[in-house]
């Protein structure tokens, strides 16, 4: 384990990778909206000091630059896991999001993120977004699994990964043999736990790791029922607003919190490599690794799961 000042997190081998992360880490999606720079510094030297290794950026949420920056200046950039992302961009200034799946895409994306995170090598590439109708442009001949397992082959990435709402998608990228790790987004949550049915057998199957982005739902699971409530970034709809209100109801009763009991849920399944929680709060660490001696039994876990009573789809 890494131990810190702040407390311990486990380490894990993430499958057939040979790569050794830490079960939690430190998503950065929000960051351009909310974390000046100076906050950035605090919040991944708090990350560190807290025992996290694992940091998940990507060229759409435009983090790489300030994470690149940040890690140099901290001497990080070599001591952690860097996951980032390819195939899915935006352009914050006019709102515009698109998407590029080409092998030769795909090669100029990881290039300028070796550059803007400060590497020689990725540890983790994700094809980002992918949607069914992308499936063809991601396997097909000359495709994004083509153009990552080149950069593999070549040393400049260590691990192919796809991160994606479509378990389709993710039940393809498990199936195609060559990726090697897949993100999930609000589909294991106290609100929807679907990944599970057939997803986490077929890759634990493969030797293929599995973490777990969004472990509160899009919002809800961190902000409870609160007017204006989010669900999976959308407005929630009445029922997924009904079952946090249970579940609010349940955790208070047993003396605990919904974020925290929301985190820990997805830390005590053991087929899910990592979790990462997005921040740029360095106050919200110390509320992580705190997740991870949650001391509920069974029971407790059975009653929590009975007070959500269904579920919910994504965007209910």
């Amino acid at each position: 384990m890494f131990s810190s000042k702040l407390g311990v997190v486990p380490r894990v081998t993430l499958g057939r990778t040979g790569i050794i992360s830490t079960k939690i880490g430190l998503g950065t999606a929000a960051w351009p909206r909310e974390v000046p720079y100076p906050q950035t510094l605090d919040t991944l030297k708090t990350a560190f000091d807290a025992g996290i290794r694992y940091i998940d950026t990507a060229p759409l949420y435009q983090t790489e630059e300030i994470v690149g920056r940040a890690l140099q200046d901290l001497d990080l950039v070599d001591r952690v896991v860097i996951a980032t992302k390819a195939g899915s961009y935006s352009d914050l200034e006019i709102g515009a999001y698109y998407q590029a799946y080409r092998a030769g895409q795909i090669r100029r994306s990881v290039e300028r993120s070796l550059t803007r995170l400060g590497r020689d090598v990725l540890d983790i590439v994700h094809i980002h977004d992918v949607q069914t109708k992308d499936l063809n442009a991601v396997f097909g001949q000359g495709g994004a699994l083509e153009g990552l397992m080149a950069l593999r082959s070549e040393g400049l990435i260590r691990a192919i990964g796809m991160g994606t709402l479509g378990l389709d998608c993710l039940q393809a990228a498990v199936e195609s043999d060559e990726v090697d790790v897949i993100q999930i987004f609000h589909t294991y949550t106290l609100l929807n736990q679907s990944a599970a049915d057939t997803l986490f057998p077929a890759a634990l199957a493969k030797g293929v790791s599995i973490l777990n982005s969004a472990p509160y739902a899009g919002y809800i699971l961190a902000t409870g029922a609160v007017p204006d409530a989010r669900y999976n970034y959308a407005p929630a709809g009445e029922a997924v607003i009904a079952a946090t209100r249970r579940l609010e109801a349940v955790c208070a009763a047993k003396g605990v919190d919904l974020p925290s009991v929301a985190l820990a849920f997805s830390l005590r399944n053991p087929d899910i490599d990592v979790t990462i929680p997005a921040s740029g709060k360095p106050k919200r660490i110390q509320q992580w690794v705190d997740a991870l001696s949650l001391s509920l039994t069974d029971a407790d876990w059975d009653e929590i799961l009975a007070a959500a009573g269904a579920q919910y789809p994504m965007y209910h």
